[in-house]
């Protein structure tokens, strides 16, 4: 298999990226690149430019070999003076994040966002992936095709490589269990039950059978307690989703 390859960038062009964001997440730039069809990401903590860490490294090589789909892929590092700072991926000009009331106020759409994203969710764990940090601002969305891509994979868990950081949304889960394939449906259920106005703690009985068929009293009660969830997906229960 080839390895990542890697783009050497000047201090001065380096400059001149970082004078073109995009945007800035909570771990990294996004900038423009010198093609039109990828953009750059280069790390930072509290806004501070820093080298990019040895575990995400190892990641993008991984996902490179991959060559997954349903996701960004790596294209090259960016090193200046020797020292990685981020990678260039691909730009996918058709698809835009959403806020999950811009597609929750279509009942159709929202459907079909959720079984897509279970497919993909589904996909990551056959293929030894924890994609934890599940929420639709690192969800590509084309409303056009109904396509959906992953992004934000370097913060993934991959085989042995771990989460990088882990979200807020993921707390009570990681107090109560490892890491493993539960996340998948967990946050999952957690994006489900936000799009009808309810989460875990404030849905009654007569809510939960509003909206879903039998088996859900038992998953939501199982999310309370993440140690004994039974990894399974409201969303293969669900009756309606009108609110």
């Amino acid at each position: 298999m080839k390895n990542l390859p890697n783009i050497n960038l000047s201090k001065k062009e380096f400059n001149e990226c970082l004078a073109n964001r995009i945007f800035t997440g909570g771990e990294a730039f996004i900038c423009e690149s010198q093609t039109s069809d990828t953009i750059f990401k280069f790390f930072h903590s509290h806004k501070n430019l820093i080298p990019m860490s040895e575990n995400k490294e190892k990641k993008i090589n991984e996902l490179y070999k991959k060559q997954l789909n349903h996701c960004t892929l790596p294209i090259s590092t960016i090193s200046v003076d020797g020292v990685l700072y981020g990678y260039e991926m691909y730009y996918e000009e058709f698809f835009k994040t959403y806020k999950l009331y811009e597609i929750a106020f279509d009942n159709e759409q929202l459907l079909h966002f959720l079984k897509e994203t279970k497919k993909i969710l589904e996909y990551f764990t056959a293929h030894n992936i924890i994609y934890g940090d599940f929420d639709t601002r690192n969800i590509l969305f084309n409303r056009d095709t109904g396509e959906v891509i992953f992004c934000d994979m370097d913060n993934i868990q991959l085989d042995d490589y771990p989460i990088d950081k882990i979200p807020c949304s993921l707390g009570d889960y990681y107090l109560f269990a490892e890491l493993d394939e539960g996340v998948h449906p967990y946050m999952h259920n957690k994006m489900l039950l936000r799009a009808i106005n309810r989460d875990i703690y404030f849905i009654s009985n007569y809510e939960i059978w509003r909206y879903f068929k039998r088996p859900a009293k038992k998953i939501i009660e199982g999310m309370r307690n993440p140690e004994f969830f039974d990894n399974d997906y409201l969303i293969d229960h669900i009756k309606k989703l009108n609110r």
